[in-house]
């Protein structure tokens, strides 16, 4: 099922990736973002949980591609961080 872009279903998530680059958004757990309700200007990422029952806290990341195995939420951000492939997350910071 995909979602509206609604800011007041997201929460606000710092993501730090192994490379040591961050990026803050809106994050919205579990859910599949409809590409046509974004706003311009905004990027869209999708993040994987892993395979050991943790399925809240995302592993990777990868920009402007769909994730069909593990999905665990999209991330909506100002930023862009150029990725070219799915890349490790470090560290996720809920504020």
């Amino acid at each position: 099922m995909l979602y509206k872009y609604n800011p007041k279903d997201a929460q606000k998530m710092t993501i730090t990736l192994t490379d040591g680059r961050s990026i803050t958004g809106e994050f919205f757990d579990g859910m599949r973002i409809n590409l046509n309700s974004i706003p311009k200007g905004k990027i869209w990422y999708q993040t994987r949980h892993n395979d050991d029952g943790d399925m809240a806290t995302p592993v990777t990341i990868v920009e402007r591609q769909g994730i069909t195995v593990n999905f665990c939420g999209t991330l909506i951000s100002d930023m862009d961080l150029n990725l070219e492939k799915e890349t490790e997350i470090e560290d996720v910071d809920y504020e």
